[in-house]
């Protein structure tokens, strides 16, 4: 079966509760993408990593569905104010992380 992008236009840059979302990264063969999250300073408020969601279209093909703006911070991400614990979500495709 086919994979497509259901949304090719992933945001690399918007704002959202006040901040900025700046994607500064992306694991191509795990799907997932970084985001750093400033204040309206320019102050680091951490970072977030997406994985976006595998759903099956009627016709039976499987297609990823990336949040949304209006989606963001519900359930999609993982958040961490740690860049180095960021990227370590980044490369293990958003699997649990136990020091």
């Amino acid at each position: 079966m086919k994979l497509e992008i259901y949304r090719k236009e992933l945001q690399k840059t918007f704002t959202k509760y006040g901040d900025t979302f700046k994607q500064i990264a992306h694991n191509p063969s795990l799907n997932t993408y970084l985001y750093e999250r400033t204040d309206s300073d320019g102050k680091n408020n951490g970072y977030e990593v997406i994985k976006p969601k595998k759903v099956k279209n009627p016709d039976g093909s499987i297609v990823y569905v990336y949040p949304t703006e209006n989606e963001w911070g519900f359930g999609r991400a993982v958040t961490t104010r740690n860049k180095d614990k960021a990227v370590q979500y980044l490369n293990n495709g958003l699997e649990r992380i136990v020091d």
